[in-house]
């Protein structure tokens, strides 16, 4: 018995949530292509999305991953799964600033979405610049943060001691 599109469609959604994401990419395309006879407006949206996840992770097809994330956000600017993927390329590009913003985006559509927590705790949080008149990447805020740093980590292991 042969597989559908969607159910090739639901193969590759379970081998990206298992980031297989060689495995998830053909089993993708494979959904693509018994569903092309469709009318595009017919063709699952999360198909679109999942597709452009893959291609940035599987290739390191950035542009192929941002168009196809953003043809599903297109089709469906309501799902904040699509932001999450179109997120994760943004974050293997490098740019977090990108990134945080389409997952801001993401949450305002659901603001429990657990994999855009996900994705938002996996940055990291950085305090305040110990100056925040001055640029983050300024020498005098470089420095005067290493100095209070080391200083309450001593600071820290002398409570320890005692």
């Amino acid at each position: 018995m042969e597989m559908t599109g969607e159910e090739y469609l639901e193969l590759g959604l379970a081998y990206m949530r298992e980031k297989n994401w060689d495995s998830a990419l053909n089993t993708l395309l494979e959904s693509q292509k018994r569903l092309s006879d469709l009318p595009e407006e017919d063709i699952p949206p999360v198909l679109f999305s999942a597709l452009g996840l893959c291609y940035a992770m599987a290739r390191n097809n950035i542009m192929s991953g941002l168009t196809y994330c953003q043809r599903a956000i297109s089709m469906d600017q309501f799902q904040p799964g699509f932001y999450q993927n179109l997120g994760m390329i943004y974050l293997k590009t490098g740019d977090k600033k990108k990134a945080l913003a389409v997952f801001r985006k993401g949450l305002k559509l659901n603001p429990e979405h657990s994999g855009i927590w996900s994705q938002i705790s996996q940055l990291g949080f950085r305090k305040r610049p110990f100056l925040s008149f001055l640029p983050r990447q300024h020498f005098i805020n470089k420095y005067l943060g290493m100095w209070f740093l080391s200083t309450e980590g001593k600071r820290a292991a002398s409570r320890r001691s005692n």
